[in-house]
């Protein structure tokens, strides 16, 4: 017993003993936090599983897209109805109440496009920071009318352009239309913010290729061709500095081209004015008091078309060329001063 006791007294056992008994009841004070933190994680867990089933509920995906097709496009009549239960939900297509057969490829188009817009909206609404979305939106118009795609361009507008809760927009079309209407987009900095490009298919010997090319003046900074057609003839018309003749040497593509370009400038110009003939030329008459100058004729007919061989065989005179473009330009700021000034406001 004497040596236990030594024992005891050397490895200091009483206060040992009293800080294991200590030790103990504080773990089970935090053994009983533990289990109160693994029933609230537990409880934390489905909610967060019940959340996620509700943001994945497909069936108000289809009332979004139902108020996307109703709101933007006017198609009142289609809807998509949702069937089943979450995860395994399936989409039907109704016509005004019933099963909706044959849809055609236009109606395809604009219901997958607002399913996307639809998803596109969860994604932005789903991230704190949207900053780093990249949207690519890949010729969404193919077989729409001219009306839908308008309206088109308004729901990309109102949902990702003007909210601008995105890193990079990309938007690629084969449609003109379409293209114009874009120009129109909300940009986050300016139009500087904006690139326009084309897509070219190459090839260099067996060597083919596809490669992003700027996109040409007379699609990325005019509105139509008209605008275009008018800026190559005013172009030709105004005063520039320094020698014009040497300028005209070194840009003779723009005189070469410019027979066919006054040419379709003025049957466009003149079927506005005069939209009762089927062909427009025949009125050109009527803009110059029934009197067409011989050299109008001539520089619009001969070197736009091959009418004599021998013109082929020619180049175009620099003076008669900046004569044509004096009287056209003239004389429609004499005929339309409103509108002559509007088409220098859009070139300048």
């Amino acid at each position: 017993m004497s040596e236990i006791a030594r024992f005891a007294i050397d490895i200091d056992f009483i206060k040992k003993s009293n800080n294991i008994d200590s030790l103990e009841a504080s773990n089970q004070v935090v053994y009983r936090e533990i289990i109160a933190k693994r029933e609230e994680v537990k409880q934390l867990v489905e909610k967060k599983e019940s959340l996620e089933s509700q943001a994945k509920d497909e069936t108000k995906g289809a009332e979004l897209v139902n108020q996307h097709i109703s709101d933007f496009f006017g198609h009142g009549e289609l809807r998509l109805v949702a069937e089943g239960e979450s995860p395994n939900i399936k989409f039907k297509i109704t016509r005004e109440g019933t099963d909706a057969k044959n849809l055609s490829e236009g109606e395809c188009s604009l219901i997958s496009f607002c399913y996307f817009i639809a998803k596109l909206e969860d994604e932005i609404k789903s991230q704190e920071e949207t900053r780093n979305l990249v949207v690519y939106i890949d010729d969404p118009i193919s077989s729409l009318d001219s009306n839908h795609i308008f309206f088109m361009f308004s729901l990309i507008e109102t949902i990702i352009a003007k909210p601008n809760r995105y890193k990079q927009l990309f938007i690629s079309t084969q449609n003109l239309d379409f293209l114009k209407y874009l120009k129109r987009l909300t940009s986050p900095n300016g139009k500087g913010s904006v690139s326009h490009y084309l897509i070219e298919r190459k090839q260099k010997g067996s060597e083919k290729g596809s490669f992003l090319v700027p996109m040409p003046t007379h699609l990325k900074d005019y509105v139509t061709e008209f605008n275009y057609l008018f800026n190559e003839i005013y172009k030709v018309y105004k005063e520039v500095g320094g020698d014009k003749k040497a300028m005209i040497s070194n840009t003779y593509n723009q005189f070469y081209n410019l027979p066919n370009n006054m040419r379709k400038f003025l049957e466009c110009y003149l079927f506005y004015r005069f939209p009762n003939s089927e062909s427009p030329l025949d009125n050109l008459s009527k803009i110059f008091n029934g009197n067409t100058p011989i050299i109008i004729n001539r520089f619009i007919n001969e070197y736009s078309h091959l009418t004599y061989i021998d013109r082929g065989w020619k180049p175009i005179d620099v003076d008669e060329a900046e004569e044509c473009a004096k009287i056209v330009i003239e004389k429609i700021r004499e005929q339309d001063p409103e509108q002559f000034a509007a088409l220098l406001q859009s070139v300048t």
